[in-house]
């Protein structure tokens, strides 16, 4: 059992005070140093190996996490004292080829441990007199090891009076959190670190939205958001998109797409324009079953990750894709969980009053007829007048259906309140006889299937992807158009149209078909993949990207349209669009301030490496073909952190970038979690993480915005880059981004230099910076050639 450091403290204060006298090696191990691993700093006795043989003899102690051998130490009698540098101001930092080496016994010492250490593949060693304490790095690869770091500890009252830093390095607790690769490896080379952007003033100021701003927010407040009510069906049977986006991912992508439904077996639902596939055929079976009585609790688990539309798709289901007679015979009562109560015991009478309020709206003159029926003037939220409405709908020969929607967007995010809501559901669903239909999205579902209510139950489970997202966008412009062209008092139906809104309306039909000619025009929908894979597949996201570049003050309307009316078309670059999304309304980029990861972004107190993160996705989709307890794809986090550990990259500094990369979304955790990486074991590459490796990453549009805000090494280009900042000019925001790729390729060589042993990592050999450049400049070359030949037409025009 492990204990706390204070009570670690206490326990060595006790073993300080045994006096051995002239004590043997074999006293000094077993009353000493056995006792001060195992009470102080505590390694259990599984942790220990003692006299284990090698090549170059026996090693006192290899101290083991798991079944890795992570320190070798190499014990000396009490008495045998090592000569260590008595000076003012207690140092503990010592190379290996300075003072120490002055000692002859003390180098023999630790030249007798670095040979275990060689025997045993270990990268770290120590020696000890019981009293004394030198640990030090037996490897530095790449280097010549007398060249490494050792931290030394003078004697007990030095380790009584600075126990924390005792405890740091040598617990078990501090080992298995990388303390010797922290505190031995960290790399020598000092670097002052200054973002561009720090040096402006009013680094976070704002611009006022664009000109149309006032008039494009009606449009898109009904345009661009959910299609879930009422008064939206018309634009729901006119928007609604049928494909989707599986069907144009590559293999690679694909395997990823459904990343937490990859061994789980569901439904997929295909769409057409009248029918909702296998869901609407089994939705007919259990129409017909709920007549029979007593039936089956009958529960539909629709699937699919956040914002890839299941509520929209249960909408379009109830109110267009059923038939008028079905719809007439098919009474659908929904409860959204959003705003439901956090007390678990209120889940159901919240259910009740919901499916109430919605009898009274939707169906308030068959509630009348019922309740005249029944002779009661009224009725109340609870399950005895709730069944008896239900049995007389079902006398009435109606089919009763329950949805119960967005309970993993409630208050309460844990999985133990989603498996209480489908109990209840499932209970209802007995009482009521009704067909329940309940949406979860993926991660929420997999953490409850791993072991919680959802194995114990039969439910048909179906899976609904992601919309193509340009296809959405294109089906939404059409429709914006169209309704443009009303006239002011139809369009008032659709718009909330301000007083001056018919003076602009043209200047707004220009720019939509200008947004629609370019989203339209993109072979390649560099534009609309951007959207869709920084969402992650979120398609309400996506939308509301989307929708900042409609408004954003980087969107220059004016430039735009002058454009636009003197040559009579134009497509918004990509790297126009590109900026106005990530940037909203803000001046520069900031991490604080945008949804988009600076995958460049490194922390100075943990790593020099801005390409770390990068490493940990190319290691994780080289990795897609392994399988795991979790399905393929998802590795070992104690595998990449021990991989890491060999080239000296510390166990902190991986957590942070395996954390950050989850928050983005561009790795998935086996926990889902996106805040921290409690329990988390595994992970694996996501879609939005292969987009930013093989393709943003190199974007010139993505580079010259996130340099502002990376730490920067180089303190010259620092500051050319921070003058340069200020400037839209694109031949400016070609140099500035040019300065940083070099700069980055510089660190990279360096990194290489400094670390030859990362050529032979399966994580560190992976280089990005030439890679990074040759794609900013075939992106410059084509820039360049469009606006050449926009010159050139514009010059034969005049």
């Amino acid at each position: 059992m492990r204990i706390s450091p204070d009570k670690a403290l206490e326990n060595f204060v006790k073993i300080s005070k045994i006096n051995l006298g002239d004590a043997s090696e074999s006293d000094t191990r077993s009353k000493i140093i056995d006792r001060i691993l195992k009470e102080s700093l505590n390694w259990q006795d599984d942790d220990i190996s003692r006299e284990e043989p090698g090549d170059s003899g026996y090693a006192d102690y290899i101290l083991r996490l798991g079944q890795r051998n992570v320190l070798i130490i190499e014990a000396k009698k009490k008495g045998f004292s090592f000569k260590l540098p008595i000076q003012f101001g207690l140092k503990r930092d010592y190379s290996l080829n300075g003072v120490l080496k002055k000692d002859t016994k003390l180098v023999k010492t630790i030249n007798q441990a670095r040979n275990y250490c060689n025997d045993k593949g270990v990268r770290f060693g120590a020696i000890s007199n019981g009293d004394q304490f030198v640990v030090f790095d037996a490897k530095k690869p790449g280097h010549d090891w007398r060249k490494g770091k050792s931290k030394v500890f003078y004697s007990f009252h030095d380790i009584k009076s600075n126990f924390i830093d005792f405890w740091n390095l040598l617990s078990k607790d501090a080992v298995e959190n990388g303390s010797l690769v922290d505190s031995l490896t960290r790399e020598e080379e000092e670097f002052k670190f200054i973002k561009p952007v720090d040096g402006i003033r009013f680094k976070n100021e704002t611009q006022p939205r664009n000109e149309l701003y006032r008039y494009m927010i009606p449009i898109i407040q009904h345009t661009f958001r959910e299609m879930t009510d009422q008064k939206r069906v018309e634009m729901l049977k006119e928007c609604y998109v049928l494909e989707n986006e599986s069907k144009e991912t590559s293999i690679t992508l694909r395997s990823c797409l459904s990343d937490s439904l990859a061994d789980l077996s569901f439904k997929k639902i295909e769409q057409d324009e009248e029918h909702a596939g296998v869901f609407h055929m089994d939705f007919y079976k259990h129409m017909e079953s709920v007549r029979e009585a007593p039936p089956d609790p009958i529960i539909c688990l629709l699937l699919g990750k956040i914002g890839s539309g299941k509520t929209t798709f249960i909408f379009r289901f109830f109110n267009i894709v059923l038939d008028e007679e079905e719809r007439k015979r098919v009474k659908w009562f929904y409860v959204d969980f959003r705003n439901a109560p956090v007390e678990e015991e209120s889940i159901r009478s919240y259910i009740l009053k919901s499916i109430l309020d919605e009898f009274r709206i939707k169906y308030g003159e068959l509630l009348d007829d019922i309740l005249g029926k029944l002779k009661i003037k009224t009725v109340e939220p609870k399950i005895e007048d709730i069944s008896r409405l239900f049995l007389m709908l079902k006398y009435e020969n109606y089919v009763p259906s329950l949805v119960i929607d967005n309970v993993d967007q409630h208050r309460v995010k844990s999985s133990i309140f989603h498996e209480k809501v489908f109990l209840e559901a499932n209970n209802l669903t007995k009482v009521l006889r009704t067909i329940t239909i309940m949406t979860l999205r993926e991660e929420s579902f997999y953490r409850s299937s791993t072991g919680g209510v959802f194995n114990a139950y039969y439910i048909d489970q179906y899976h609904i992807f992601p919309p193509d997202l340009r296809k959405m966008l294109l089906k939404r412009l059409d429709y914006i158009l169209r309704k443009l062209e009303l006239p002011k008092d139809e369009m008032e139906k659709w718009f909330n149209i301000s007083a001056n809104f018919e003076r602009q309306i043209d200047k707004i039909r220009d720019f939509l078909k200008i947004i629609k000619d370019t989203v339209e025009a993109r072979a390649n929908r560099s534009v609309s993949k951007f959207v869709s894979k920084t969402s992650g597949g979120n398609m309400r996201r996506a939308l509301e990207l989307f929708a900042n570049f409609l408004v954003s003050g980087n969107t220059k309307i004016r430039e735009i349209l002058d454009t636009y009316h003197r040559e009579g078309s134009y497509i918004i670059a990509e790297h126009q669009f590109i900026r106005s999304i990530i940037l909203g309304n803000y001046r520069y980029y900031s991490k604080n301030s945008s949804y988009l990861m600076n995958i460049f972004d490194l922390n100075i107190d943990l790593t020099k490496s801005h390409f770390l993160k990068l490493k940990i996705l190319n290691y994780a989709e080289d990795k897609m073909a392994v399988d795991s307890p979790y399905g393929g794809g998802y590795i070992s986090i104690n595998k990449v952190i021990e991989e890491a550990s060999n080239i000296s990259i510390s166990h902190k500094a991986m957590e942070d970038s395996i954390l950050q990369l989850a928050k983005y979304g561009l790795i998935l955790l086996n926990t889902r979690s996106k805040t921290d990486m409690e329990g988390a074991s595994h992970f694996r590459i996501t879609e939005c993480g292969s987009y930013f490796l093989h393709i943003l990453m190199k974007r010139f549009s993505y580079v010259d915005l996130v340099l502002a805000d990376t730490p920067t090494a180089d303190v010259d280009v620092s500051l050319r880059i921070r003058q340069m900042l200020p400037s839209r000019e694109l031949d400016t925001r070609f140099k500035r981004t040019s300065l940083f790729i070099n700069y980055l390729n510089e660190m990279e060589k360096r990194e290489f230099e400094n670390k030859p042993e990362n050529r032979l990592s399966e994580l560190g050999k992976y280089k990005f910076a030439q890679g990074i450049m040759s794609s900013f400049r075939r992106e410059e070359r084509y820039i360049q050639k469009r606006i050449g030949e926009k010159l050139m037409s514009l010059d034969h025009v005049l």
